[in-house]
């Protein structure tokens, strides 16, 4: 009894050990995204005339959210359906695009519907 007590507490402690690395590695690597979430671009981008691109797909909830947004805000902009256009599927992939919506404000990049970081680059480059 007492040996499967001890087999116990030690499954117990080695569990307790993967978490807390785990979890810290998580944590550590979340706050690594959040401090990237705006990143300058150093190249060129086809339609600059726009200030803002959506590079987004027609079945993604946050891409439909980031519309409204944009509509409350009045804010104009460019949206490229990158499963539709394959020009605009090339340079999302060039962006290292991964998930949706990406959004380019004036030469930032945005990946995912972040509204703080949205309306923040919104606001620097006056279009709200």
């Amino acid at each position: 009894m007492r040996s499967k007590i001890l087999n116990v507490i030690a499954i117990g402690i080695v569990f307790l050990s993967i978490f807390t690395v785990s979890t810290t590695w998580l944590s550590d690597n979340f706050k690594t995204q959040q401090l990237n979430l705006v990143e300058t671009l150093n190249y060129n981008i086809p339609n600059r005339s726009a200030t803002v691109i959506v590079y987004g797909v027609e079945w993604c909830i946050f891409c439909k959210k980031l519309k409204k947004y944009l509509a409350l805000k009045r804010v104009k902009y460019t949206y490229i359906d990158v499963e539709s256009n394959d020009d605009g599927h090339i340079v999302f992939k060039r962006l290292k695009g991964d998930s949706y919506p990406l959004i380019i404000i004036e030469n930032k990049l945005i990946r995912g519907f972040n509204e703080i970081a949205i309306e923040s680059e919104l606001s620097k480059a006056n279009l709200i």
